[in-house]
């Protein structure tokens, strides 16, 4: 073999790893992760079972909280539409119909209150003209 066949053999040796890198670098690594793990599958499978595990018990967690915050938008919507039907037949004895800006008003108060049962029972009182009477 010539000088110029050794050198004309490099420059395509390195080309390619030039613009291949990735593939010696995964043989590397596949030959690095072959060595690790050839002392058993049992290590292996317990890491798959307990990332199942691991996986298993976040997506439980999601489910919890979306349930809560699902009840809780219930809740809401539930205590807005209450107060509007109540409001409408307060209006209703008065002969006056609840407007739109009021009903936006009450939705606010609604998000505004929703773990403060009190304070929107007060707010209400004030906005609206209903009597506060505070329980016992």
């Amino acid at each position: 073999m010539t000088w110029l066949v050794v050198k004309t053999t490099l420059k395509k040796v390195w080309y390619f790893f030039k613009t291949y890198w990735y593939v010696p670098l995964l043989i590397s690594w596949a030959i690095i992760v072959w060595l690790l793990l050839r002392r058993g599958p049992s290590r292996i499978t317990d890491i798959l079972f307990s990332a199942e595990k691991s996986y298993r018990e976040q997506i439980d967690a999601l489910n919890k909280a979306h349930k809560r915050e699902i009840r809780k938008r219930d809740e809401t919507l539930k205590k807005y539409y209450d107060t509007i039907e109540k409001l409408e037949e307060e209006r209703k004895r008065k002969n006056q119909e609840l407007t739109e800006k009021e009903k936006k008003r009450v939705k606010e108060l609604t998000e505004r209150y929703k773990d403060d049962p009190e304070s929107f029972a007060k707010e209400m009182a004030e906005r609206f003209g209903f009597e506060y009477v505070e329980t016992e």
